[in-house]
């Protein structure tokens, strides 16, 4: 049997797999209207740091159906295909996390969005 004193310390040794989720299940989630502002108010750094321009917003943040655990759904397009790699993409996903304070982003580039999914989310873009 695991005592108090035990788990303590092993809370302390052991890191979980999974980071916890940052949100304070008290806070408000940001709306569609107030992610669009925020995008849209930060879409010219995003052009000039990552090279990219974030186009629409889609999944449950357009629908406003989002809860804490919810990703950011972002459809993006290159503005400097040879700027843009890897390093862009990691750098990107970690600012709009931070800017909007989500735990998940998914960033799809509208140049290569699956038809399927393409017809599934048509109805539901919503433009930066």
């Amino acid at each position: 049997m695991i005592t108090p004193v035990d788990e303590r310390r092993l809370k302390k040794i052991i890191k979980p797999a999974i980071p916890y989720n940052r949100f304070d299940k008290n806070t408000s989630i940001m709306t569609s209207s107030n992610l669009l502002k925020t995008l849209r108010e930060n879409n010219y750094e995003i052009k000039k740091r990552f090279h990219a321009e974030i186009v629409a917003i889609y999944g449950s943040y357009a629908r406003d159906e989002q809860s804490h655990d919810s990703d950011l759904d972002i459809l993006y397009r290159i503005e400097n295909p040879e700027k843009f790699g890897l390093v862009e993409i990691d750098g990107l996903e970690n600012y709009l996390k931070n800017l909007v304070d989500v735990s998940s982003v998914d960033l799809v580039n509208e140049k290569y969005v699956n038809p399927i999914i393409q017809l599934e989310i048509e109805n539901e873009l919503l433009y930066v």
